[in-house]
């Protein structure tokens, strides 16, 4: 082989070689390009899972609403409140329904004074909140002591008196929907037990 030709092929030989290298380095932009795309790829996947498993818990949520919508819309409850006194102040109100009430809340406003409210977890049918009202208690002593002090030259008269008592009923029923009753309230001649 002559130098001549020993120089081409070597010339050749590094012009393929640089060929090579420019391929390489080509081929490494593209596969550092193709594992961004990959890796973006799998990123928007794994977030469209994440969207997807909280539709998915969206629509079992949904669907448990609306089974419960339709079980309360043709849900029979007979809750029905009724209101005494049993005790000096003590307002006791009473579920003269058959069915059990829950979360129960009684609020009750004597003559328009302060509100007094009492909670209560459950209340079965001829079950009771008992709720202590102060105003009431002050207010019978108050007509006990004008009952017992006689009025010079009148016939003994007990006076006519009227109490309002506002009470309100809010409850659940066992499948969690909301009641409420105003009118269990009303008015009293007589605050004693």
């Amino acid at each position: 082989m002559t130098p001549t030709a020993a120089l081409a092929i070597s010339i050749a030989s590094a012009i393929f070689a640089l060929g090579g290298v420019v391929v390489g380095i080509i081929g490494l932009v593209q596969s550092s390009r193709a594992h961004r795309v990959a890796k973006a790829a799998a990123d928007a996947a794994e977030a469209a899972n994440r969207i997807s498993e909280e539709s998915n818990g969206i629509a079992r949520e949904a669907n448990q609403i609306s089974r419960t919508a339709t079980q309360q819309a043709h849900e029979r409850h007979d809750v029905r409140w009724d209101a005494n006194f049993g005790g000096e102040g003590v307002l006791v109100v009473r579920n003269l329904g058959r069915d059990t009430a829950y979360n129960v809340l009684i609020r009750a406003i004597f003559d328009g004074g302060e509100p007094h409210e009492m909670e209560a977890a459950k209340v079965g049918r001829s079950g009771e909140v008992q709720i202590d009202l102060p105003a009431v208690r002050e207010q019978l002593e108050r007509d006990r002591r004008e009952d017992a002090t006689p009025t010079p030259g009148l016939v003994f008269v007990t006076p006519m008196r009227m109490y309002r008592i506002d009470i309100e009923a809010t409850w659940q029923s066992e499948s969690g929907r909301a009641y409420r009753d105003d009118e269990v309230g009303g008015t009293w001649s007589s605050l004693e037990p």
